[in-house]
């Protein structure tokens, strides 16, 4: 069938009833596995859907194709079955049951008297303009000024990481050939890097990114919007995504401020990435480019963005790594909050001896370590973990005069990631913590 004829391919009423039969045994036959029904059945769920839940890439195709009989079709149907399996509820009851967007489902729920969670829809308002409809960030900010009260920590959750490396070159260079006629897009050099909608493989997950061209005004205006809601309310906010098949953390912060402690600033607010990896993660090499093309920016008026520094070391060995700020290995994130850890208190000195001696300027560098079921050989128990520090000053990580009483409801993230080594015990996970204090 030729490409123009693909454009308007009507979505005949058979097609719509194997779609959603499709979609509806996907969930049954995953959810009845014992473990995730087991899952399901004993821990409240909090849930919100990306791509892969509707078709590879869903909101990033050029306008002809999203608009297509066949492709808004596609998306009706997984979007019934999302709103039944993980909110129980239908497109005609969902703002009754408290979903609420322009034309999106995003959620709002309060966990405890300390920390709210936003879940945003970044799929149904999806195109190559935009991630959320204005109507829709108007609906989350008025959500967040008059529903929440006394709180200390907000979680948004974008699956799509807010912030992440960009890859310009490759945003130009597949956003030529997209542009190619059908006669250049089919030569077989090119057309074995297409995916199945003739377009370059990987300029759908480029364009998917609040960091590509067409999307990061948007997030910047936003990010303003998050960082006065902040200021105005004293909460911390931290973003959770995952979608990218690593991990890391990226951070905002304030620009050019030394003497301003974490648990002063407004503009602080940590990316937590996280990804299951069904998919094959990143090769190695493509990790590699990311530690040296650029991973520090300032998107907005006295504000830092950056990659941090998180992994210090292999979770299969120990050993210390070079490339720290994303790992391919497959995790999970763990979080709580709690009030025994100061997440102030620890101040990394990375450079010569006599630096170790006189105080550090550096009052944003994260309280970061090995979680305390890492063990030396790198693998998951209840022994200490694979590096402790003294705090002395001979230490890399040492205690700030003056900041070991400060009480804070601090927000503990632990990433657990899988070993890639072979054990015959079964799969190995290892911990890697961060504390991010509330706001005061």
């Amino acid at each position: 069938m030729e490409w123009n004829q693909k454009w308007t391919c009507d979505f005949r009423d058979d097609l719509k009833e194997q779609i959603e039969q499709y979609h509806f045994n996907s969930y049954i036959q995953n959810w009845e596995r014992p473990e995730v029904k087991n899952a399901l059945a004993s821990i409240p769920s909090i849930m919100m859907w990306d791509d892969h839940d509707i078709f590879d890439g869903a909101g990033s195709y050029p306008p002809l194709l999203h608009d297509s009989p066949m492709m808004t079709g596609l998306f009706k149907c997984a979007q019934k079955m999302r709103l039944l399996f993980q909110h129980h509820t239908t497109e005609e009851k969902a703002r009754v049951h408290g979903l609420f967007g322009y034309q999106g489902y995003n959620s709002l729920t309060q966990c405890g008297p300390d920390l709210v969670i936003i879940g945003t829809d970044g799929r149904t308002e999806r195109d190559t303009n935009i991630v959320h409809h204005p109507e829709s960030w108007n609906m989350i900010f008025d959500k967040l000024e008059n529903d929440i009260i006394h709180i200390k920590h907000l979680i948004v959750v974008f699956p799509v990481p807010f912030s992440f490396v960009r890859f310009k070159l490759a945003e130009n260079i597949f956003d030529h050939i997209k542009k190619f006629p059908n006669r250049f897009r089919n030569v077989p050099p090119i057309k074995q890097t297409n995916s199945i909608f003739g377009l370059p493989e990987l300029y759908d997950d480029l364009l998917d990114e609040w960091t590509n061209a067409s999307h990061i005004d948007e997030r910047n205006r936003e990010l303003i919007r998050f960082q006065k809601f902040a200021e105005r309310k004293r909460i911390r906010i931290t973003f959770f995504s995952g979608d990218v098949h690593c991990c890391g953390i990226s951070r905002f912060k304030k620009r050019q401020q030394d003497d301003l402690l974490p648990i002063n600033d407004n503009k602080l607010m940590y990316q937590v990435i996280s990804s299951a990896i069904v998919n094959k993660p990143p090769s190695r090499q493509i990790l590699f480019v990311a530690h040296y093309v650029k991973t520090k920016w300032y998107p907005v008026e006295e504000t830092v963005e950056e990659l941090i520094d998180f992994f210090q070391r292999l979770p299969e060995t120990g050993r210390k790594v070079r490339h720290k700020k994303l790992m391919s290995n497959r995790n999970w994130c763990y979080f709580e909050i709690c009030e025994e850890d100061h997440p102030t208190v620890y101040k990394n000195i990375t450079t010569g001896c006599l630096q170790r001696v006189f105080k550090s300027k550096q009052k944003h560098i994260p309280a970061v370590k090995l979680g305390p079921t890492s063990s030396r050989d790198g693998h998951g128990s209840a022994k200490s973990p694979i590096h402790i520090h003294s705090h002395n000053r001979s230490c890399s990580h040492r205690k700030e005069v003056g900041q070991d009483d400060i009480g804070t409801h601090t927000l503990k993230i632990r990433l657990w990631l899988e070993s890639g080594g072979k054990h015959t015990e079964g799969r190995k996970f290892v911990s890697y913590e961060l504390f991010i204090p509330n706001l005061i």
